[in-house]
């Protein structure tokens, strides 16, 4: 297995895996990290937001997954950059929540709650941003 392999292709999966549940049953979409990403694009205006969101995500995912699997050369890291920007907008919305003391659905609990359950999101980032950086510095070819 290639460095970082494991990283890049559990969050790819992760991402998928949170779009479909989310589309499959709408009351995901009150889950913090989803939140976050839905007020970031602005999509909560529209009407298809949560169809524009998953659609990055999925998109996202499957980018992922081929910088992970293919040797695609210098274009590598690219492929990378949509899950790092939905980590970090996910990332950012657990610290938010943490902050304010509530979570973005407006369930009111303790920041130091908040913090323990949403951290896993800042730590996801920072795995993900050394296996990009460790797979940008891989060989293009064999």
């Amino acid at each position: 297995m290639r460095p970082g392999s494991a990283t890049l292709c559990s969050v790819a999966l992760m991402h998928i895996t949170q779009a479909v549940l989310w589309l499959a049953m709408p009351s995901a979409g009150g889950a913090t990290c989803l939140l976050a990403l839905l007020r970031t694009s602005h999509a909560m205006e529209n009407p298809d937001g949560q169809h524009i969101v998953t659609a990055v995500m999925i998109a996202g995912g499957i980018c992922g997954m081929i910088g992970t699997v293919c040797r695609v050369g210098p274009i590598r890291i690219f492929l990378f950059l949509p899950q790092q920007m939905l980590l970090g907008v996910m990332a950012f919305g657990g610290i938010v929540a943490s902050y304010q003391g509530k979570y973005l659905d407006g369930t009111v609990i303790s920041g130091a709650h908040i913090a323990a359950d949403q951290m896993v999101y800042l730590f996801l980032l920072i795995a993900h941003t050394n296996a990009m950086i460790r797979r940008s510095r891989e060989p293009s070819d064999g």
